[in-house]
């Protein structure tokens, strides 16, 4: 079974009245607080709504929702009318983090915080990553009974955002759309799926440059382009050709940690290549580095890592950018992503 956690917010719209009249004509003249509660993992996990009173008027009967509600009134009704369905993933730091699965549940999306390395008793990332678990992680998120229908997308950064290209690229059902955040399309890893394992292209440690700040990881990755592997085998390098979803590529040119700017233009190129490239959209960022957080985020150009500390023997990794091209680049690339999950989840998100 999947280790899965949920992240469910209290959400409350401003005190005051509107008007609202529902897509198919149905009218709720008062809703007021009321507790809701949902089983995750044998738990009983409570979540409360507080909206005010909605007098229906005629003239308002063919408004749009726009027109009636701002945003964050909207996300309350999304989440009130069931929500859309995100699975976020951090990177190689592993464990189970939940702070941007909770902002984005702010936000109005039933957002999965998916613990997927180094976290309980999940077995060893490192040494094959199981995509079947991340599939039934996908299907249980889409079809939970609070969650629309339609499918899901996937919010990731690092690590996380090489499984979430996977995830689109090996077609699984229930992914409609993908954020990849400081994307790589070969991890040194393998990954296996419904019986047949990848090749890999392993990690040159060798190319490692050691500053006094931390190890810089970024030239150890392969830059091959093209691979043909054994017909029993999947293909060392993410087969992004075979994505059908729309994808986000987020990432900074100062990216000490991974070479993003080398998947970015190999994801788009394969894309286009096979007249898919309106799939793909791209913020690039000069300057920026690897950790595109939210908002407010404290920049950070290097940490110490307990992981790759354990993994490599590397305690501390240099994370890179310059800080106020970086966090501008956080505050531009945030609301750019809300926008991109709920334009490309809208057939699902509808009142």
């Amino acid at each position: 079974m999947c280790s899965l956690r949920i992240c469910v917010l209290e959400l409350a719209t401003r005190t005051g009245k509107a008007n609202f009249t529902h897509s198919q004509k149905i009218r709720f003249r008062y809703l007021s607080s009321s507790e809701r509660s949902m089983m995750i993992n044998d738990k009983q996990v409570l979540s409360c709504c507080s909206i005010v009173f909605f007098p229906s008027l005629e003239r308002s009967e063919h408004a749009s929702l726009d027109q009636l509600f701002n945003e964050r009134e909207l996300d309350c009704l999304r989440f009130i009318f069931n929500s859309t369905g995100v699975i976020e993933m951090l990177g190689g730091a592993g464990r189970l983090v939940e702070f941007k699965a909770s902002l984005l549940a702010s936000r109005g999306f039933a957002a999965l915080a998916l613990a997927y390395y180094s976290y309980d008793d999940l077995p060893d990332f490192t040494q094959c990553a199981n995509m079947e678990y991340f599939e039934e992680a996908a299907n249980w998120l889409s079809s939970h009974p609070k969650v629309l229908p339609h499918g899901i997308g996937v919010h990731a950064i690092c690590v996380g955002s090489w499984i979430a290209l996977l995830m689109a690229s090996l077609r699984m059902n229930a992914i409609k759309t993908v954020v990849a955040i400081s994307p790589f399309v070969s991890c040194g890893v393998p990954f296996q799926y419904k019986g047949k394992v990848s090749e890999v292209f392993p990690l040159e440690n060798i190319k490692n440059i050691l500053t006094e700040d931390g190890s810089i990881w970024r030239h150890s990755f392969s830059t091959v382009t093209d691979c043909k592997p054994q017909v029993s085998k999947y293909p060392a390098i993410t087969p992004v050709e075979n994505i059908s979803c729309p994808v986000l590529v987020v990432f900074g040119t100062g990216d000490l940690n991974v070479n993003s700017d080398f998947a970015t233009e190999l994801i788009f190129d394969r894309l286009k290549a096979h007249g898919k490239e309106h799939l793909c959209s791209i913020l690039r960022y000069p300057e920026a580095g690897h950790l595109i957080e939210p908002p407010y985020t404290p920049h950070c150009y290097a940490s110490f890592s307990g992981i790759t500390a354990e993994w490599t023997g590397d305690d501390y990794l240099v994370w890179g950018g310059e800080m106020n091209a970086h966090t501008k680049a956080q505050e531009d690339a945030w609301p750019k992503i809300l926008s991109f999950l709920r334009r490309n989840l809208q057939h699902s998100s509808r009142l």
